[in-house]
Formats: structure tokens, C-alpha cells, sequence
């Protein structure tokens, strides 16, 4: 056994790959438990757990030779629970993890969560979080080759697809992807575990654009006249792709959901202006 769990001992793998450029992994173990009272009595009669299950979060920078956990539409990615993740610790005094001394095993995860981060300061960055009922002690095994030779991606591999309403009000300094879909377990009689795990739609999915502001943020709401719609860059939706060179992140139909105005004060700071644009069911990352 290590004498300390570190960076270097540990690793994640999905379906059976290794998670390549992964910084940070957390797992949560929760027990959804009842309690069962009686009329006339303080003391449960019994305490009942219901539906355990585990959440892991993996975050992992983006690299020019490794591609990102989601891949593909949407519905390929949030619909399934058919992954298997692999979670497994070795001695901290390698350089490299290829024995394992012990590992965690989870079957039938489902993507309940993903985030795309692109700073301008900073490597931009994929976080994906699963959700699995299934969880066992060993049944896996990771080995890790060495990498050095991956370049991470940073602010010079964003290639535009920014909306012009954003791109007119200044210089961009953070874009964030980000969506989040709960999953809803089914269950039968004469069975403990859930025979299946859907996901609830629908999802929202958020682009968040931050800007160094140049001017103020030109958004105007009009008079609409009787028996019309709206309509302007504020009202009209949009697709947006965003190329990080060698991936495209797609999101269909968005509209302009929030935009704020801050910073510039007497501190010495810069305005800035956050654009959000929402949509539903989309993201694909080809």
C-alpha cells in the first residue's frame, strides 16, 4: 500500500482507456435512506436505504493529442449508462503507475454533467461528471504509459465562433460551456437494483462568454408592437461553434439569456461584460 495517494499514483479509466490529461477525480458515495416511524413511538422502526449510488467528477486539461470524454451529439452522450470507470491507486514511490494496489470499479455510469472551460490565463479544461449504482471493490486494473509529448491547449487555440454581439463589445477572456441533466432510476418489484437509468430532459445547455469591455454591452430591449415578435441580435437565436483547434463545439438554437455589466471601478479594475446564451438538448463536439 502507498504511504500517501498523490497525483503520481493515481488514475482514471473509462471503458477501459485511460483518461490522458486528467488533473483532479473525486467520488461520492451516498445512500438515500428512510426512516420508518410508528404511531406512539420516538425510535425509527427501522431505517431503510433506498437507492445508493456513486458520482465521480473527473477533471482533465485539453491536449492537441487527446480527445475529449464527451464525443458526439447530445442524446449519444447524456442518453446511455453504459459506462464503466476504473479508479485505481499505486505505490507512491513510482514513477509511474503500472502495478495497482488497489482499485474502485463502477459499472452502468450515466454522464449526469459536463463543464468546457477556455481562460485566457490557464489551460483550458474538461470536467465530466457520471452517476453509477454500481460500485465494487477491485475488478479493474490501469497502466499508464508515459506521456511527454502532449501540448496542452491555451488561449492561442481558440479559432472564433464567438456571436458578434460578443465580439463587438470587446476581448474575450473566458469562454465556459457548461450543462447539467439529472438521471431518474427505474425499479420492479423482487429487485433491489434499478433495472434502468434515464436521464431527465430537458437539459439546459449554457455558453458563457466574459469580455474585457470596449464599449458598453449595445443590448437593447424595443417597444414591440401588438400581434409581434421581438426580434434583434438580443432576440434572434443562433447556432454557435466554437473551434479549438482540431474540436468544434456546436450548440444549436441558442438565445441570449443574461448579459451583465461590472468591474471598472475605482479599485483600477476592467469592465467587463458576461454574455449568456442558453439552449437545450445541444452539444456536439466534433
Amino acid at each position: 500500500m502507498p504511504n500517501r495517494i498523490f497525483y503520481a499514483c493515481q488514475a482514471v479509466a473509462i471503458n477501459g482507456s485511460v483518461v490522458h490529461g486528467a488533473q483532479s477525480l473525486g467520488i461520492t458515495t451516498s445512500f438515500d435512506l428512510e426512516p420508518i416511524f410508528q404511531l406512539g413511538q420516538v425510535e425509527a422502526v427501522d431505517i431503510l436505504t433506498l437507492s445508493p449510488n456513486v458520482e465521480i467528477t473527473i477533471t482533465r486539461a485539453l491536449t492537441d493529442q487527446n480527445s475529449t470524454i464527451w464525443s458526439g451529439d447530445f442524446l449519444t452522450n447524456i442518453g446511455p449508462s453504459d459506462k464503466n470507470i476504473c479508479i485505481a491507486v499505486g505505490s507512491d514511490t513510482s514513477d509511474l503507475l503500472t502495478v495497482n494496489t488497489s482499485q474502485i470499479y463502477c459499472t452502468g455510469a450515466g454522464i449526469t454533467g459536463a463543464t468546457y472551460t477556455f481562460p485566457v490565463d490557464g489551460v483550458f479544461t474538461e470536467e465530466i461528471t457520471f452517476v453509477a449504482q454500481h460500485k465494487q471493490i477491485g475488478g479493474c486494473s490501469i497502466s499508464v504509459s508515459k506521456d511527454t509529448t502532449s501540448k496542452a491547449k491555451t488561449r492561442q487555440h481558440y479559432n472564433g465562433g464567438a456571436p458578434n454581439l460578443v465580439t463587438s463589445a470587446g476581448n474575450i477572456t473566458n469562454i465556459q460551456i457548461s450543462t447539467s441533466a439529472g438521471r431518474e432510476n427505474l425499479f420492479k418489484l423482487g429487485q433491489y437494483k434499478s433495472y434502468h437509468s434515464y436521464a431527465s430532459l430537458p437539459a439546459e445547455v449554457n455558453v458563457e462568454f466574459e469580455v474585457s469591455a470596449t464599449s458598453l454591452d449595445q443590448v437593447a430591449i424595443d417597444t414591440v408592437e401588438a400581434c409581434s415578435s421581438p426580434t434583434g441580435g438580443a432576440f434572434d437565436e443562433q447556432n454557435i461553434s466554437l473551434d479549438i483547434c482540431g474540436k468544434v463545439f456546436t450548440m444549436e438554437k441558442c438565445k441570449l439569456s443574461n448579459v451583465t455589466y461590472g468591474g471598472g471601478d475605482t479599485g483600477g479594475g476592467n469592465a467587463t461584460i458576461t454574455f449568456t446564451y442558453t439552449t437545450y438538448n445541444s452539444l456536439t463536439i466534433s
